[in-house]
């Protein structure tokens, strides 16, 4: 039963991906996505590799939230340049069919260094709900603040502040569930004040990965104003998109680095807010963050170590929840 659940999910979502294909080569056809092309030639060029440059770079933040989350799940002492290295040099793996292997990757790497099992699948958990998390917030912020008056509405300022604030909490809130969900060691904690400690040290993380986001929408408005698409200046809009479009990509069951999805919901949300060329900038900058992963790779592999410094494992389980009175 739970065999044939699982099959039809990632049916359903191949058939998504496989739709959201169909619908980015029909509206590429249809706007002469080519000439577009061919018209920016060298200047296309240009844009991608410096576009690649400093997504690559950007991408250090959540390889620094990751080395966050380790040490705070159980881990306080993993090195710094084994965790970056390892995180930039797994990132790849999102590309492999059912966009799970950069986990994978990281999970095992990660034992390579003597973190123990449940360390890891907590610092995984962190790391997702973190993600769509930050995208869902900084795509209503953007999203409020485009699409009503210049100026952000007050009750909705107040309500996305509080959402900030709630959601280390809540995943704090969630670790015990979690930790008897996945039959693991339950972590020492103390209910008095663990939960604000934990929440204040899941914040510097969570605030890491805003950055990325925020940035990638940056680097998106700044690729339409390359590629002469006349961008409106209201930059949040585009934060919004690209926090959107992510959302969406990491939520398809399959979606390998969500491409097909990312770019069908980039265009609906390009031309939603009259940008010229949105088929071309939605494409340019897919292929903006494939470069930029390639980038990071290369630069992961430079961090690689032939002996990387092994760290044991904190004895008390998770180093976020633990009583340090």
């Amino acid at each position: 039963m739970k065999r044939s659940r699982s099959l039809i999910w990632r049916l359903g979502g191949l058939l998504i991906v496989a739709i959201a294909c169909v619908f980015v080569i029909q509206r590429l056809i249809a706007s002469n996505v080519w000439d577009g092309i061919a018209g920016n030639g060298p200047g296309l060029i240009a844009a991608l590799a410096i576009g690649g440059v400093v997504y690559a770079l950007s991408g250090f933040l959540l390889a620094e939230a990751w080395l966050r989350l380790l040490r705070i799940s159980g881990a306080p002492k993993a090195p710094r340049r084994d965790s970056l290295g390892i995180y930039a040099r797994t990132q790849i793996a999102k590309y492999l069919p059912g966009n799970v292997f950069h986990f994978v990757g990281r999970h095992i790497s990660g034992r390579g260094l003597g973190i123990d099992h449940g360390t890891m699948l907590y610092a995984t958990w962190f790391e997702s709900v973190g993600l769509i998390s930050a995208a869902a917030v900084l795509a209503l912020l953007g999203l409020s603040i485009w699409g009503g008056s210049e100026s952000l509405a007050p009750w909705m300022a107040v309500g996305l502040a509080i959402l900030v604030l709630c959601i280390p909490f809540a995943m704090a809130a969630a670790l015990p569930t979690l930790t008897r969900l996945l039959k693991l060691a339950p972590p020492t904690t103390s209910r008095d004040r663990g939960m604000v400690e934990a929440a204040l040290r899941l914040v510097p993380s969570y605030l890491l990965q805003c950055l990325f986001f925020a940035s990638a929408g940056i680097l998106l408005w700044l690729l339409g104003r390359a590629l002469g698409g006349n961008p409106p200046i209201m930059i949040a809009a585009f934060i919004a998109a690209t926090a959107g479009a992510w959302i969406g990509g990491f939520v398809v069951p399959g979606a390998a680095a969500g491409i097909g999805v990312r770019e069908a919901l980039l265009i609906v949300a390009l031309t939603a807010i009259d940008v010229r060329n949105a088929e071309l900038i939605a494409v340019s900058f897919r292929a903006v963050t494939l470069t930029g992963d390639l980038f990071f790779f290369l630069m992961g592999l430079a961090l690689f170590r032939r002996e990387p410094e092994i760290v044991a494992p904190s004895p008390e389980g998770p180093a976020l929840l633990t009583d340090r009175r």
